[in-house]
């Protein structure tokens, strides 16, 4: 780790675990200000409600953040289960995101910057998790004119570095990666904390083949790509069966 970078603190926050970096001592602030319902109300505006929770866009201090909720709504259990073996999503997250960016200077500027992860626990069951995260201002690259034949291999090499730190995506797609207005910068957004199992990783490099148009030889394998195709296809099937 560079000695000029931001270490980890862990604190609590009411009922609340938490993990933030000190390279935004306003995340802390901000995090409390929201659940206590503090902030003004004109500087919260909500994203997206969907069955993973909501996602809010925040301006705090001169700063835009993006606050993403996970409730478990869907495969609550599951979920619950998951976490008691594999540990809190939200942590695994900020913690992938600062060693790559502690690492790998250069490779700091395409993904998201994390702030703070916080969970709402039982015994070693996460509840409810938050992570805050710089709001990346510009367009995705799905909306530009030849975004992906200009920067799909640009998303490719970002999630390859994620890999790198065990971090994976979880939902690779063009919108989900950002080009500032200048267009010095590529930035991936809404990165999931998943456990970085050769199942996920195989997953990832699907998508950008299929969604990026870019050809990746580097992880899952072939067997483990074979295995995400097969479950992908079993989905479909189950789901026009339910129409």
């Amino acid at each position: 780790m560079l000695k000029d970078e931001p270490m980890l603190k862990r604190f609590m926050i009411g009922e609340w675990t938490c993990l933030a970096s000190d390279a935004d001592a306003n995340a802390p602030v901000l995090f409390e200000k929201f659940l206590s319902g503090a902030l003004p109300k004109e500087s919260v505006a909500l994203l997206s409600d969907g069955i993973t929770g909501e996602v809010f866009k925040i301006e705090f201090a001169g700063k835009k953040y993006v606050l993403k909720r996970d409730r478990k709504r869907k495969h609550r259990f599951e979920k619950l289960v998951t976490s008691f073996f594999a540990g809190s999503n939200a942590f695994r997250l900020l913690r992938g995101l600062h060693r790559a960016a502690s690492d790998s200077p250069d490779a700091r500027g395409g993904f998201a910057e994390g702030f703070l992860a916080a969970d709402r626990r039982k015994c070693r069951f996460v509840l409810e998790s938050f992570v805050l995260m710089e709001f990346v201002e510009g367009t995705g690259v799905g909306s530009l004119p030849d975004g992906l034949a200009r920067y799909g291999n640009a998303c490719a090499r970002i999630i390859r570095t994620l890999h790198a730190y065990g971090v994976i995506h979880g939902d690779v797609h063009p919108g989900n990666f950002i080009v500032s207005p200048d267009g010095g910068r590529v930035a991936a957004i809404d990165i999931s904390g998943k456990t970085a199992t050769r199942y996920q990783l195989a997953l990832d490099e699907l998508r950008i083949e299929e969604r990026l148009g870019v050809k990746t030889e580097w992880g899952g394998g072939g067997f483990w790509r074979r295995l995400v195709r097969a479950h992908l296809q079993l989905r479909k099937w189950k789901n026009r069966a339910k129409e």
